[in-house]
């Protein structure tokens, strides 16, 4: 099992929208036996303090691209329990949050997810070192942008 997350949307203010993507899956290494998962995949994301969830939306849903897909919410917590993920199956959840107003100019906010599965003995990982990752940004209270007309002769 496999999450990675990265910023994709937005530039990090306060008061702000961004959007991360967490991409996740069940990875098959050369060299390693092939295996699916028997229990469900449970993805976890932690926002840090400053950071409210939005909305999420799915990647490749049954008859289309993107579907609403909600976690359940406990705290700063937002958890996606899921399906057992087939050998070498992937999938990427859109997760847009809101940076609070009032987080200080230069915070730096940790947004932490993993993955595992809801039968931790039976889907033991082998490669365990990817089932979390983590995503730091800084928080600017002020931007400023200029858009110059570009001229030529």
């Amino acid at each position: 099992m496999y999450v990675e997350k990265y910023l994709v949307d937005g530039i990090p203010l306060a008061g702000e929208e961004v959007s991360f993507m967490l991409s996740f899956g069940n990875q098959h290494h050369e060299g390693s036996w092939w295996w699916g998962m028997r229990g469900d995949a449970v993805l976890e994301d932690v926002l840090p303090e400053g950071m409210s969830f939005v909305s999420a939306y799915l990647h490749k849903c049954e008859e289309v691209e993107w579907c609403a897909f909600n976690p359940n919410i406990s705290g700063q917590t937002l958890t996606w329990t899921m399906w057992p993920i087939g050998r070498n199956q992937w999938n990427e959840i859109k997760l847009t949050v809101l940076i609070d107003s009032g987080v200080e100019d230069g915070s730096i906010l940790t947004n932490q997810a993993s993955i595992s599965s809801s039968h931790a003995q039976k889907d033991a990982d082998p490669f365990p070192d990817n089932n979390a990752s983590e995503f730091m940004i800084t928080v600017k209270n002020e931007g400023f942008f200029i858009f110059l007309p570009l001229v030529s002769r």
